[in-house]
């Protein structure tokens, strides 16, 4: 699943980027998508199904808690920003296996079942939050991100 969000029309906009010295230049992309991506986490976080309780195997809000993002410049200059949901790291899953000699698939902090509560499975409905936060938000992501960019540049004259 990606999304894209293409502001098109801003050519005033990128003439001033231009202008602006490089360093500066993706330190305002980056800020401006970080600001943009934090609009759309929130509207993730929002609409994402909680659990009613937590179950020995299941934590309450455990996909909520594991939503990040990350933006990065890109050599040709292109700036990408990146949302998803973070599952636990290899050493966190050992350390899980080795104190309580259980399955990783039991460990109640692992998300990694997001994907089935996004998508379904043949058993289970969808209950799409990622998709359609993005749906929901582009219009208004891409505004944060065109004001914040717009801001900086003013910063920088």
């Amino acid at each position: 699943m990606m999304g894209e969000i293409k502001i098109s029309g801003l050519s005033e906009l990128a003439q001033r980027m231009q202008d602006i010295a490089r360093k500066t230049r993706n330190q305002s992309a980056r800020k401006a998508m970080n600001a943009g991506a934090s609009a759309l986490k929130e509207e993730i976080k929002h609409r994402v199904p909680i659990l009613k309780e937590t179950v020995p195997h299941r934590r309450k809000g455990t996909i909520k808690r594991n939503i990040r993002s990350k933006t990065k410049v890109q050599r040709n200059g292109q700036v990408k920003t990146r949302i998803w949901v973070k599952s636990l790291s290899g050493k966190k899953v050992s350390a899980f296996k080795q104190a309580t000699g259980k399955s990783a698939a039991l460990n109640p902090n692992d998300p990694f079942y997001w994907w089935f509560v996004e998508f379904g499975t043949a058993k289970m409905p969808a209950q799409p939050f990622m998709r359609l936060s993005f749906e929901a938000k582009k219009e208004a992501t891409a505004k944060v991100i065109v004001q914040t960019l717009k801001e900086d540049i003013e910063k920088t004259r």
